[in-house]
């Protein structure tokens, strides 16, 4: 799970609770220069009329203002600074309301109104390969704390056509449990580890595959402190179990078509201890236009997923373990997005390299409708 409304535009938005999926991370050479990049992004989430949507027991109606900014900044021949920073405005139903439960596609602990965090990374790049380090801090009012630590790895052979590279990364999460009633009773850890292997290869001067596999591990406090689950018209609080095992595998390829367009195919399983199977089908389309002024890039994506073993939408009787959340039940999603980039605007600075806009919609047969926004802007020193 992720930890901050961060994540629901570049991650949990997509696959909701179980996972990430990127791009192909191309082989690309160290660049010298200085990249500062600026993304402003909103996310709005419709619950339906009359709540239906998800849950019909809770409001699910959420929007999200974000902004980041990321430096790219080399420090000598060999050393590169990476600096993320990030900050959230929310607004759902608010922290006291009886029935508040705040969806939790967005974050997997307590949160307030607002959400900031800090991330700092490391690169050197050596004749035979690259290793980096990272930590990261967030932080957000509702009295919950984030702390971040990874190390990667990645080395290339055979004339840099094939990449093999391993990435670690830890989070330590303390927070204050605030319970769907009003109630505090206490403070409470959960820890994230996860580990990933991935492999790069370039087959053809036009075609690139690769293979990541994920596997993560939690343990601690893992119910979402805001939900809860009715019981015979009885509200209860969510209890889940306090470890969670999860494994993904992930196949994609890219083929350039011309020199100016390319496709992009995906697919990727998920399960973990909690019984949750998923698949995901992702395609994307890359084409340049107006001279190679622009950059369009449409998309679409197909998930769907089983239930965790303990939920259930409503519940006659009160099991140990209970949710009814319904990001961790059974749903279908389908996402149709689309991006535009505008290389090097001719009214900007020189230093300016691109301008980007892109807008996807996400609706689930839960009736969960989803849509986000998000525009950006990259200069080059």
């Amino acid at each position: 799970m992720r930890r901050s409304a961060a994540a629901a535009i570049v991650a949990l938005l997509i696959f909701c609770t179980t996972g990430y999926y990127e791009s192909i991370p191309l082989p690309q050479r160290q660049d010298e220069d200085e990249v500062l990049s600026f993304e402003i992004g909103y996310y709005s989430q419709d619950d339906g009329s009359d709540d239906a949507g998800g849950n019909e027991s809770i409001d699910e109606d959420e929007t999200v203002f974000e902004a980041i900014i990321m430096l790219d900044k080399p420090l000598s021949e060999r050393d590169r600074l990476n600096v993320r920073f990030l900050g959230d405005l929310i607004s759902s139903a608010s922290q006291t309301r009886l029935h508040n439960p705040q969806f939790r596609a967005l974050q997997s602990n307590p949160s307030g109104n607002e959400h900031a965090e800090l991330r700092v990374g490391w690169q050197r790049q050596l004749p035979k390969f690259t290793m980096g380090y990272n930590t990261s801090f967030g932080i957000e009012t509702s009295s919950y704390f984030s702390f971040g630590y990874g190390a990667d790895f990645a080395t290339s052979f055979f004339e840099d056509n094939t990449t093999v590279s391993l990435s670690l990364q830890g989070f330590t999460d303390y927070f204050q449990i605030k319970l769907f009633n009003g109630e505090e009773p206490g403070y409470d850890v959960r820890q994230t580890i996860t580990a990933e292997l991935g492999l790069t290869q370039v087959l053809t001067p036009k075609t690139v595959a690769n293979l990541t596999v994920n596997h993560t591990h939690q343990l601690g406090f893992l119910s979402t402190t805001f939900n809860s689950v009715f019981v015979d018209g009885v509200e209860f609080t969510e209890t889940a179990p306090d470890s969670r095992r999860r494994n993904s595998v992930t196949i994609r390829g890219k083929q350039a078509l011309s020199d100016i367009n390319a496709i992009e195919l995906g697919y990727r399983f998920y399960n973990d201890q909690w019984k949750i199977n998923s698949h995901t089908i992702d395609a994307r389309y890359f084409q340049y236009v107006w001279q190679r002024r622009f950059l369009l890039e449409p998309n679409y994506r197909l998930y769907t997923q089983t239930a965790a073993f303990f939920y259930q939408p409503v519940f006659t009787e009160l099991p140990e373990l209970r949710t009814s959340d319904p990001d961790i039940g059974d749903f279908t999603g389908h996402i149709f997005g689309l991006k535009v980039t505008w290389l090097k605007p001719p009214f900007l600075p020189k230093w300016s390299r691109d301008l980007s806009l892109s807008y996807s919609y996400y609706l689930r047969n839960d009736d969960l409708a989803i849509y986000w926004i998000t525009t950006g802007y990259t200069l080059n020193f």
